[in-house]
């Protein structure tokens, strides 16, 4: 079972000193076995490899294209992370966000490991852990247009724009958010597995047996927790209609 990290609001300077800053702690602050190994273009080759403990080669990447490239690793546990990007004006694009998805199990030890430094690293304002059928799941949506013979495939539910995508397995929240959004953390201490404070927010696991992974009890849990801290503030995959999507996506 393959696991879905991803963060958003993240708060890392697009100047090579804080990327370099963010590379190097990889070295020093995660366990050897998930060190990056190689940076892609694309993400669906390996490029150029990472020296054990020198982040060079995305400096130098960074320096040349001013943005990121896709970080994996091949050995196992095998990963490809990557960072989205604001884009504005006559200024160098800023990193907003980035995605991990780890061929690991959403419980092991290393994907929380790495899911807590990528958090406390990059100051995120939101995390969120799950496996990644449980996040296609939930935010990918498909349409069928059977008088064109086609599938339209959209995705939904997945910035901080106007909802909180959701809560998850394992869901940060920055205290930010919590405020922003009036989130109530006390009324679902007796839901959730666990709730605790952890670097500039809170973490809540919603369950602990990880065999509930993308099975509809964990959704049930999952969404008593949402009701219990705010049922607004999240979106709900639920409550997408083809429909809906059909407006949305321009389709008639």
């Amino acid at each position: 079972m393959d696991t879905k990290i991803r963060t958003l609001g993240i708060r890392v300077q697009p100047t090579k000193e804080s990327i370099e800053t963010l590379f190097k702690n990889c070295f020093n602050e995660l366990p050897e076995k998930l060190w990056p190994e190689y940076i892609s273009a694309s993400g669906d080759d390996v490029g150029e490899p990472i020296p054990p403990g020198d982040p060079s080669p995305i400096i130098r990447y960074w320096e040349d294209h001013s943005t990121i490239p896709f970080v994996g690793r091949s050995s196992e546990p095998s990963y490809l992370l990557y960072f989205g990007f604001e884009f504005q004006e006559d200024t160098k694009p800023e990193p907003t966000q980035l995605e991990m998805k780890l061929h690991e199990n959403p419980a092991s030890d290393f994907a929380e490991a790495v899911f807590e430094f990528l958090i406390r690293a990059t100051c995120a304002q939101f995390g969120s852990l799950s496996s990644e059928e449980d996040y296609q799941n939930r935010h990918w949506f498909s349409v069928e247009i059977p008088e064109e013979y086609s599938i339209v495939e959209t995705k939904r539910g997945l910035s901080l724009d106007e909802t909180i995508p959701g809560v998850y397995f394992k869901t940060f929240f920055s205290s930010e958010i919590v405020e922003e959004y009036d989130l109530e953390l006390d009324d679902i201490r007796p839901i959730a597995y666990e709730v605790r404070e952890f670097s500039h927010g809170y973490f809540v696991t919603s369950y602990e047996d990880d065999e509930l992974l993308s099975r509809g009890e964990a959704r049930n849990i999952e969404r008593r927790i949402e009701t219990g801290m705010n049922d607004g503030a999240f979106f709900h995959p639920e409550e997408v209609s083809e429909e809906q999507l059909r407006k949305e996506t321009r389709i008639t």
